[in-house]
C-alpha cells in the first residue's frame, strides 16, 4: 500500500512540475527579419519581462515591459529576458532589418563582450 502511495506521490509531483513549466512561454511577434519601411513588435509572456533595443543583455535594471508594442523605423536588436521567482526562465533576441533590400540571404549575429 506505501509503496502504491509513492507511486502516485511521484507522479502526481511529475505532472505539476510539467504542468507549471508548460505555463511558462516567451514570445516575440513578428518574428525578425528584413522590413520594408517599418514593424510593429510585441511581447507575450509570464512573469518579469526586461528588454534592451541596442543589443545588450538586459536585467532587472533595464526596461520592464508593460504589454505595449513597439514600432520601429529602423534596424534594431531587441533583447528580452523572462524573470519569474527570481529565475531567468527564457532569453529571445531579435533582429529587425528595416528599410534594407538585400539580394542574398542575411544572417544576424549577436554576441557577448
Amino acid at each position: 500500500m506505501i509503496r502504491f502511495l509513492s507511486i502516485i506521490l511521484l507522479t502526481f509531483c511529475h505532472l505539476n512540475f510539467y504542468s507549471q513549466h508548460e505555463i511558462i512561454k516567451l514570445s516575440v511577434n513578428p518574428k525578425g527579419g528584413i522590413f520594408k519601411d517599418s514593424v510593429s513588435v510585441k511581447i507575450e509572456g509570464s512573469g518579469d519581462i526586461y528588454y534592451t533595443l541596442d543589443g545588450t543583455y538586459p536585467t532587472i535594471y533595464s526596461k520592464k515591459y508593460r504589454n505595449n508594442s513597439f514600432q520601429f523605423n529602423k534596424t534594431t536588436i531587441l533583447r528580452t529576458v523572462q524573470i519569474i521567482d527570481k529565475h531567468v526562465q527564457k532569453e529571445k533576441i531579435v533582429s529587425y532589418i528595416i528599410g534594407r533590400e538585400f539580394d542574398m540571404a542575411v544572417i544576424s549575429i549577436v554576441g557577448e563582450r
